[in-house]
């Protein structure tokens, strides 16, 4: 099974394909920032090691799950609170 694509990684492939690649992020807090190749690859290494460690969280707690290690949602959520 893959990962959907996302935005976030096809600017991390634009960002290796280009190392002159650049852009503007608008910030929550009304400011701009440049990011930069190196910024945005950075970024998006950030992101996928966030969503495997949600995937494999997720592999895990199924497991527990179905074993009957895990049996409230109080559990459930303690798991993920990492």
């Amino acid at each position: 099974m893959t990962a959907p694509r996302r935005d976030d990684h096809r600017l991390g492939v634009a960002a290796t394909v280009d190392p002159q690649w650049s852009t503007v992020w608008h910030g929550a807090d009304g400011n701009t920032y440049p990011v930069d190749a190196a910024a945005m690859i950075a970024i998006s290494d950030e992101v996928q090691a966030h969503v495997n460690i949600g995937f494999a969280t997720f592999a895990a707690v199924k497991a527990d799950i179905e074993a009957g290690t895990i049996t409230t949602t109080a559990e459930i959520n303690a798991a993920f609170a990492v």
